[in-house]
């Protein structure tokens, strides 16, 4: 007997399982069924039941997307994330079948091919136990579709999910997990309709599938089945009748009962026409208490109401799906017209071979107009670095009580009522200038603060610990301390180690910098040619080209960076006798005026500005202060301490100066001069024979890349979806009129 639908003509109904079958359900908000139910109910559930065999070793790892329809034969086509799988023709085949395609979604590594049973060779080796035993997971999100056709099937889509567990061993909690999470997920979409099954003895309280539900915020949208209804008792009675009247748990869409006693739907409902008489046939077990809901019994109007909603909310949907498939229409012919056509023009070959002439001239500018003035940018920044990581000194030593650390550009003078509060330490300390720097990525300006170089600090020298180290290293007959030389090799190698870092910075930056230009050269240059191989290649042949250039300029500046730290060198006497000069008057000035503050010869408010942003007049009055003041102070103790400190920092100097300069000479000379002459040139020609005639190579340049191929392909075939899914909606639209929800 076919099942009777009243309220829409079918084809709303199957003009909506086109769509979903058309992949729309992406594009466009397609209304759904979703079927939930906890193990113990599992399959139980009408279209379920109607679909799958009802045999418990198909437990459900996987959600399953069923697609039902009419059809003289029966068959189902098995699809793995849109892959065939396997195609069956006989419904006792279908538990193997199902139990394969599982244990295949669950192995995502592997090809699927080798679990289709008769065919694939694990399927054919190793038992289903062991293989089921040995996947890679316990569970998968990935959807399996079964594509199911026969005799009596209405024209209806589902998504089935794994059946909900209320208790899982150690063993399966994870997988539960994963379970309750995709449940919730498919749950909490405001287009599904929810089926949820629960056999008629189980109290709500007991069912884990109606906490999710709760959870997941959709108990208006769930349709309530009671299932196993031939098993139905007179204690049963009160949930029943409670349940149907919607009193305390209830949900959106109310109850119905069914009783699934065979595989074959019409075979389903002759029986439950034995079962919900009402007082007929030896079969009725269903009380006169009931009678009452009798239009909520029976497969046939679970069917009819299930058709009956997801029509209503198509048809309340329908313009907006429309819309919305209109819009992935055009995108998609959008994105294609910019793809290139075919076929290539006779003059592409001249074109091309022209395009890649402007990339080697082009390449040759941009690297003293775009490339050198952010560069010189970044060159500043890293000789500033290496200035501004000289150590610094402090200059308390046990002979003075400390002195509190001030502001750089501040009085010295602090709030305190001792002298024993107080610290102090180098100028440099206290009035450290910002470097002026600039964004390599953007263009110059006056003053930045983005500097790549910013979080590399400077070390510290303490005279205390100089003086103890040139006293443990002294002989008891020696009239004046001295430092040992491989000491102070090593106190001046130690600071200049540090430049390990801010070198391999220089080095990353000075790349990103390179990689930006050939980026913008290359599109400058070969930006019609994007979609061919000709552009992918040469950007490979670019790229390439840069890294093994950088590698062969990154061995020589390590080479440069260990000349620096194998020992001290000082050639040029008085560049370093100049640095040491304003080294050591810096440092005793600031030691004389802490001395003369402790000894109370000035005043401990005196003001201490950086020697160089002091006027010649404050110059001359600080000058006067202290010749005259310090003869007053006996012999400073830390003096040998100072000397040395004034020779580390004297020589880091020189030594930063040396450093910065051959690093930025030896890139110039190197690096950039790569670009500059024929090297590039002799790279590309060698590959793409610029200067001479090949036209065969040239047919093969000028094919799409193998992406943009695969994007073509991609996007014309969901082009040919869209424009399917279009003409059914126009069809459906002109064929039925307007069917009001």
């Amino acid at each position: 007997m076919p099942i009777i639908y009243h309220e829409y003509p079918m084809e709303y109904i199957k003009t909506l399982r086109d769509l979903q079958a058309l992949g729309m359900s992406h594009v466009a908000d397609l209304p759904e069924l979703v079927l939930v139910d906890d193990w113990s109910s599992s399959q139980s559930s009408l279209p379920s039941a109607s679909a799958l065999p009802q045999s418990a070793s198909v437990r459900k790892c996987c959600p399953f997307h069923i697609n039902l329809s009419d059809n003289a034969s029966w068959s189902c086509a098995i699809s793995l994330q849109r892959k065939p799988f396997k195609t069956i023709y006989n419904r006792s085949e279908m538990n193997e079948a199902l139990r394969w395609a599982q244990v295949a979604n669950l192995n995502p590594g592997r090809n699927h091919e080798l679990f289709i049973p008769d065919e694939g060779s694990i399927a054919k080796e190793i038992p289903f136990d062991i293989a089921a035993r040995d996947t890679d997971a316990q569970f998968s999100p990935n959807v399996i579709t079964l594509d199911i056709k026969g005799p009596g099937l209405p024209d209806l889509s589902f998504y089935d999910l794994p059946s909900v567990s209320t208790s899982a061993e150690k063993k399966d909690e994870q997988a539960a997990k994963a379970i309750k999470n995709l449940v919730m997920e498919y749950l909490e979409r405001e287009k599904a309709l929810i089926v949820w099954a629960l056999p008629i003895h189980v109290p709500f309280e007991n069912s884990a599938s109606w906490d999710i539900i709760r959870e997941s915020g959709a108990i208006d949208r769930t349709i309530g089945v009671l299932t196993k209804a031939d098993q139905f008792s007179s204690q049963d009675i009160p949930a029943c009748l409670a349940m149907f009247r919607k009193e305390g748990q209830e949900v959106g869409h109310g109850f119905f009962a069914i009783s699934q006693q065979s595989k074959q739907l019409n075979e389903a409902i002759s029986w439950e026409e034995l079962l919900f008489p009402l007082g007929a046939g030896d079969l009725a077990a269903w009380p006169n208490e009931l009678a009452e809901f009798k239009r909520r019994c029976g497969a046939r109007a679970l069917l009819n109401y299930l058709l009956s909603q997801i029509g209503q909310a198509f048809v309340r949907r329908l313009p907006s799906i429309k819309t919305m498939v209109g819009a992935r229409l055009t995108s998609v012919q959008s994105d294609l017209a910019t793809l290139p056509g075919f076929p290539v023009d006779a003059n592409a070959e001249h074109d091309a071979k022209k395009s890649l002439v402007q990339v080697l001239q082009k390449m040759k500018t941009a690297i003293d107009t775009e490339f050198s003035p952010r560069w010189n940018t970044l060159n500043e920044q890293f000789r500033a670095c290496l200035f501004t990581m000289k150590p610094i000194c402090k200059l308390k030593g046990s002979d003075t009580p400390v002195i509190n650390t001030f502001n750089v550009n501040s009085d010295i003078a602090t709030p305190r009522s001792r002298l024993d509060n107080l610290t102090i330490w180098s100028e440099d300390t206290m009035s450290r200038p910002i470097e002026q720097d600039i964004p390599i990525d953007s263009t110059p300006q006056a003053s930045s603060t983005n500097s790549p170089f910013s979080n590399f600090g400077c070390g510290t020298i303490d005279i205390e610990k100089i003086r103890n180290e040139i006293i443990r290293h002294s002989r008891p007959d020696m009239v004046q301390h001295a430092m040992p030389d491989e000491v102070l090799e090593t106190l001046c190698l130690d600071e200049i180690k540090k430049w390990k870092l801010p070198l391999e910075t220089y080095i990353s930056k000075t790349t990103e910098l390179l990689k930006k230009t050939a980026s913008a050269v290359l599109e400058a240059s070969l930006g019609e040619f994007r979609y061919r191989l000709l552009f992918s290649e040469c950007q490979e042949k670019l790229e390439k080209f840069i890294d093994k250039a950088i590698a062969f300029q990154r061995g020589r500046l390590n080479d440069l960076y260990n000349s620096e730290t194998y020992q001290l060198f000082i050639m040029n006497d008085d560049s370093f006798d100049r640095h040491k000069a304003q080294e050591m008057e810096q440092l005793h000035r600031m030691r004389n005026i802490l001395r003369l503050k402790v000894s109370a010869l000035i005043p401990r408010d005196t003001p201490i500005k950086k020697f160089g942003d002091m006027s010649e007049e404050e110059k001359t009055q600080e000058r006067k202060i202290l010749n005259k003041m310090i003869p007053k102070l006996p012999k400073d103790p830390f003096d040998d301490a100072i000397e040395v400190t004034g020779f580390v920092r004297g020589y880091y100097m020189l030594a930063a100066a040396r450093f910065g300069e051959r690093v930025v000479m030896n890139v110039n000379s190197s690096l950039l001069r790569t670009f500059r002459e024929s090297e590039l040139q002799s790279l590309l020609d060698d590959h793409f024979n610029i200067f001479s005639s090949d036209p065969s190579l040239y047919i093969r340049l000028l094919e799409e890349d193998s992406n943009t191929s695969k994007r073509r392909i991609q996007l014309t075939a969901e082009l040919d979806k869209l424009v399917t899914a279009m003409r059914r909606i126009n069809e459906l639209e002109s064929s039925s009129g307007n069917v009001e929800p």
